[in-house]
């Protein structure tokens, strides 16, 4: 401050704007290294969560395109938990300070804990192939296990917002394809 106050040279006005443009500086190199901390802890809890429930993309994709029924069962789930997220999402009250009521906050967080093992049955009775189970053994399996893993990772990595509006979009779109015909050619 000291050199801030001798640069100012008395000038109140010229002090108060170099100390403005020096807090700017600071929280703006604060704001970045916390960015970058965040991401990396995002890529770390990610890859924990990701190698620990063997979430291989490319085996989950296979699984997906042989199985039509594995398939149908994941549209009917993503289906029933897109409109479940939209009503959370719309449920949470404000207070009159624009603050979310504690009480509120906890019974999402029990119903998000619900939610995640009632997923977790939904997976595995579509008979996704999640948990390890067995390891690859040659060297082109092991290649694909490790690029299936990393996809994975990154993919969690983008938070779940990011998904949520990207099925949203897909359902979206999903929804508004072309409308079939009745007897009667009237649009159903």
């Amino acid at each position: 401050m000291g050199s801030l106050a001798k640069q100012a040279g008395g000038n109140v006005a010229k002090f108060r704007q170099e100390v403005e443009k020096h807090f700017d500086t600071v929280m703006e190199r604060t704001q970045g290294r916390v960015k970058r901390n965040a991401q990396l802890v995002t890529l770390i809890v990610s890859a924990v969560l990701v190698v620990g429930a063997n979430v291989d993309t490319i085996e989950l994709v296979s699984s997906l395109y042989s199985d039509p029924a594995a398939r149908l069962k994941m549209v009917e789930i993503a289906e029933q938990n897109l409109k479940e997220a939209t009503d959370e999402r719309q449920g949470v009250t404000k207070q009159s300070d624009g603050s979310a009521n504690l009480n509120d906050l906890k019974e999402k967080y029990g119903n998000a804990l619900t939610a995640r093992d009632q997923a977790v049955s939904a997976m595995a009775s579509s008979g996704m192939p999640l948990g390890w189970k067995d390891y690859p053994k040659d060297p082109l399996g092991i290649l694909s296990k490790v690029v299936g893993l990393l996809v994975s990772i990154l993919a969690v990595s983008l938070g779940a917002p990011f998904w949520f509006d990207r099925l949203q979009n897909i359902m979206q779109i999903r929804a508004s394809g072309v409308r079939h015909l009745t007897k009667k050619g009237a649009k159903q």
